[in-house]
């Protein structure tokens, strides 16, 4: 088993048979390469909530405040699959990440303020144990 941010190049290659938190964009841009790959999801996963952000400054806020609409809007989302492969997974999105977490009989838990801060509690209780520190 290998552990690595690049882990699914490795499985891509055949060098590794399995990776672990890859990610379903990394599966779905290499089975648009034809690679023979999938993914499974675990009965209840967590997802990341994103936010898009204007810096302070910024030369254009405007077009950058059309860009992240567009991006939002059903045409912007078909284009960032097209070329990313990279979806909502919101429950009812019907996009190709919901449809298949939900084929797959699994559901997300997405991030929030108050879940965030059980989860980072735990990922620390996780690594004392595991690291020892």
């Amino acid at each position: 088993m290998l552990l690595t941010r690049a882990a699914a190049d490795v499985v891509n290659t055949g060098e590794r048979a399995i990776s672990f938190n890859g990610g379903m964009a990394a599966v779905f841009q290499a089975q648009a390469k034809g690679l023979p790959v999938d993914f499974f999801v675990v009965e209840v996963q967590g997802a990341p909530q994103y936010v898009a952000c204007i810096p302070e400054g910024t030369k254009n806020p405007n077009a950058a405040r059309l860009a992240i609409k567009y991006f939002l809007s059903e045409p912007g989302k078909a284009m960032v699959w097209e070329y990313n492969k990279s979806a909502d997974a919101h429950p009812g999105a019907h996009t190709p990440f919901s449809k298949a977490i939900e084929a797959r009989g699994g559901r997300y838990i997405f991030e929030t303020e108050d879940n965030y801060r059980q989860r980072a509690q735990l990922a620390d209780k996780i690594r004392k144990a595991v690291v020892g520190q």
